[in-house]
């Protein structure tokens, strides 16, 4: 019991109410058990992010589930550095 109170202190010192995180909790549980071919959790909290960020109307702004962020950063490691040989150093 501490444990949920210590947590609902945490979450409300962050300006997140409990009632927020029951419905967003409430509405995961509910599309897991009454889909046809329910997603997995992660599935639904990347969409749940993606939502989040998209609601900020912000066209600068995405959010890339773990995976595509890993791939960004492989692709791009060094890409942005400069090579000090270039320039006689």
């Amino acid at each position: 019991m501490l444990t949920v109170l210590a947590a609902g202190v945490f979450l409300r010192s962050m300006g997140i109410y409990g009632d927020d995180v029951i419905r967003l909790f409430g509405v995961m549980k509910f599309i897991q058990s009454r889909y046809v071919d329910a997603p997995d959790t992660s599935t639904l909290v990347d969409g749940a992010i993606d939502g989040m960020v998209a609601s900020l109307g912000d066209p600068h702004s995405v959010y890339m589930p773990p995976e595509m962020f890993r791939t960004l950063r492989q692709q791009t490691e060094g890409s942005f550095r400069r090579d000090r040989r270039d320039d006689g150093l």
